[in-house]
């Protein structure tokens, strides 16, 4: 589902109502590209920061958030000293991007965290107070994108702003034309390709406000184009408003889609107490959550690798153990050099035994293993 602009505008109020002024108490590493901050204002708030490319997204958890991988990224390590302890004081979201800076004050002086959710592009930065590059979740060298290197000791740059028009400077007549100039499609994608922070969902829900139908066949003339503007207006009025209505649409009785406004091109839809929620119910649905599954996962591995490195060391144990057939005839000619010790002579290699000097009976003599022996160094040690 699309976290565009507006689904990131209702997470900084709700983070912002409920985290400003907070302290951090814990950071863990969920996964690769998952960062968790357990933050207490007034009470425990789980905030989870996730760059994966199919779910990035910046919400305040339900469940406890779990330490998920073995080794800490540098960037987590560079969380736990300058964050760790640190009270969260600003979220920011620069105006129509789909990216969050956290701003804390901890003993180590100012920094700032930012999301960029964007797909595949979608990273985790850590800023010092002059806007140089800390640490990210995703190192991208300049041979990856000679644009915005994010590398430690590197100056931040913002994500590059996409070549539409702002929302908020249209004209009727202008989006006429606009939209006229894109390629053939329904209106829903000729507004997502010409106006900067829309998104394919929330495009739909303009169309459905201004006509009444998901895809009108025509395209719009000046009339439906001020109806057009109108719905978009009262939508990118709600950072401003701060009106957020979160809402979860259903198809087939299952979550489908999420937004911070309602759904009314939807025909099933209720509405949620957050954004986080609303988010986290169509995650839930898409995957089944589970708060205990990376540690699961870990443990799986240690115990995994465990078991063959002891497997290992007991066939390697076999493999030197003597037979049990060679044992008693071992035995037999140890005793021997035993009792025949005063017999030995310093560096002599080798010793015959006769039974007879040993003292044994006739059973024990005609025993194949105990008839005349030559002994040598070759099969018994007698220095």
């Amino acid at each position: 589902m699309y976290y565009d602009a507006l689904t990131i505008a209702a997470i900084r109020d709700e983070l912002d109502e409920r985290l400003v002024g907070g302290r951090v108490q814990r950071i863990v590493q969920i996964a690769e590209l998952v960062i968790g901050l357990e933050i207490y204002a007034g009470q425990r708030h789980q905030l989870l920061l996730s760059a994966e490319t199919r779910s990035p997204r910046v919400l305040l958890a339900e469940d406890k958030l779990r330490r998920g991988v073995e080794k800490p990224s540098p960037l987590h390590l560079l969380l736990a000293k300058y964050v760790d302890g640190a009270r969260l004081v600003a979220v920011e979201q620069p105006p129509l991007e789909r990216v969050l800076c956290l701003r804390f004050e901890g003993a180590y002086g100012p920094v700032g965290l930012v999301a960029e959710l964007m797909g595949r592009y979608s990273n985790i930065i850590l800023l010092a107070p002059d806007g140089v590059i800390m640490e990210a979740i995703k190192r991208v060298p300049a041979s990856v994108n000679r644009y915005r290197t994010i590398l430690p000791q590197h100056p931040y740059a913002p994500p590059p702003p996409q070549a539409k028009e702002n929302p908020r400077l249209l004209t009727a007549p202008h989006l006429c034309e606009m939209l006229a100039a894109q390629p053939e499609g329904p209106w829903w994608r000729r507004l997502v390709d010409a106006i900067s922070g829309i998104s394919p969902l929330l495009a739909r829900e303009i169309v459905y406000r201004a006509t009444g139908e998901d895809e009108p066949p025509e395209l719009p003339d000046v009339a439906q184009c001020t109806a057009l503007l109108s719905a978009l207006d009262a939508l990118m009025r709600l950072p401003e408003t701060h009106a957020w209505s979160p809402c979860i649409a259903f198809e087939e009785n299952q979550p489908r889609a999420y937004a911070p406004y309602d759904l009314t091109h939807w025909l099933v839809r209720e509405p949620t107490p957050s954004i986080s929620e609303a988010i986290t119910r169509v995650e839930n649905a898409k995957q089944t959550f589970d708060a205990y599954k990376q540690v699961r996962d870990r443990l799986r591995d240690l115990i995994r690798e465990q078991r063959t490195r002891q497997n290992t060391r007991l066939a390697s144990l076999r493999r030197s153990l003597t037979p049990p057939a060679e044992i008693d005839a071992l035995q037999w000619r140890a005793n021997a050099i035993l009792a025949l010790a005063w017999k030995i002579a310093p560096r002599q290699c080798e010793l015959v035994v006769d039974p007879a000097e040993l003292g044994l009976d006739e059973g024990e003599v005609n025993q194949p293993d105990r008839k005349s022996t030559r002994l040598n160094s070759s099969h018994t040690d007698i220095s």
